[in-house]
């Protein structure tokens, strides 16, 4: 991995070499000196988004490199489609060039979409995954007819969809029921101010909590608390019908239901825990919410039954079979 200007060889959580490198062309160059000095014959690669970068004349000499040296190649396509992602002026246009040459020395890429060909080459179709095994199951102390939404964005981007939440929660509480409803966002940036100025608008500020950017022990508090997670609701906007986000696994592993507004494969909406709503900016209907909830909580040990499900569907070993069965 690279990190500041630093090349590091890391076998799980251990350093094993690390090198100086400053420039795009120095990396590459560290990785073909461990290529050859540890005789890798299969290479995992992901595509490179990170520090404002795409695909370069450097990243398709390494693709180039181990092409020619009979190593065969799973590339991973982390995000796609992905040029609405970026607006990075020359980094985009090299990109949209150098992405065209990837066919000649890449004959499997990975992803996450539910594409079978990108850029005329076959996908292995993933979805993502978690060490579901070392996430606790969140045992909330119950509270009557108390129900407490979760979302968690951290850049709070707009396709999170939360103001069908908030669009919700106006028309819930026109006409109240017996249930207390509130919804605590995790993330700044992005829409924030938004949703702040909507949730003000509606009179809703002492429903709606604004959490901010949360790790550690106050993500961990703030699951405690809460009764069901909330994932996209906003995919329509990019007109994705699909989603396979990282924060719907994590709900899953901690034992809290989901609502979603796409389609994720991995949670099929015959799931008990799995809420679906249509992919469109129609306001979240609480009353459904909280029936959902309600049959689900007479259930015994409803909890751990979603965290057994994560291990056995979301944990990475089981995820990527078909990555290690095609470089076997």
């Amino acid at each position: 991995m690279l990190c500041g200007q630093t090349a590091y060889l890391m076998d799980g959580g251990k350093i094993v070499e690390k090198e100086i490198a400053i420039t795009r062309q120095d990396y590459y160059r560290v990785l073909v000196h461990w290529i050859e000095k540890y005789q890798v014959t299969r290479t995992y690669v992901r595509y490179p988004f990170a520090d404002f970068s795409l695909a370069d004349k450097w990243f398709i000499e390494l693709l180039s490199y181990q092409k020619m040296n009979g190593i065969r190649t799973i590339l991973e396509i982390p995000t796609y489609p992905y040029d609405k992602d970026f607006s990075y002026g020359r980094t985009t246009v090299e990109d949209a060039y150098f992405r065209t040459k990837i066919v000649d020395f890449v004959d499997m890429l990975a992803t996450y979409s539910t594409d079978k060909v990108i850029w005329g080459i076959p996908c292995i179709c993933l979805v993502n995954g978690i060490e579901a095994q070392n996430f606790k199951v969140q045992k909330k102390e119950a509270h009557e007819h108390n129900l407490v939404l979760l979302g968690i964005n951290s850049g709070m981007g707009p396709t999170s969809g939360y103001e069908r939440v908030i669009e919700g929660l106006r028309i819930y509480y026109e006409h109240p029921g017996s249930y207390e409803i509130k919804l605590k966002l995790a993330g700044k940036g992005g829409v924030t101010n938004q949703l702040k100025q909507l949730a003000s608008d509606y009179g809703l500020l002492e429903q709606v909590e604004f959490c901010g950017f949360l790790e550690g022990e106050a993500l961990e508090r703030v699951y405690l608390q809460s009764d069901i997670g909330i994932n996209g609701l906003g995919g329509y906007k990019r007109n994705n019908e699909n989603t396979s986000s990282l924060r719907a696994a994590e709900y899953c592993a901690r034992g809290l239901p989901i609502i979603c507004g796409s389609t994720d494969a991995r949670f099929p909406s015959h799931l008990p825990f799995i809420l679906s709503f249509p992919n469109d900016s129609t306001p979240i209907d609480m009353n459904l919410v909280i029936r959902f909830y309600e049959e689900l909580s007479e259930q015994e040990e409803y909890r751990e039954r979603i965290h057994n499900y994560a291990v056995r569907n979301l944990s990475w070993d089981h995820i990527m079979r078909p990555v290690i069965s095609y470089l076997q």
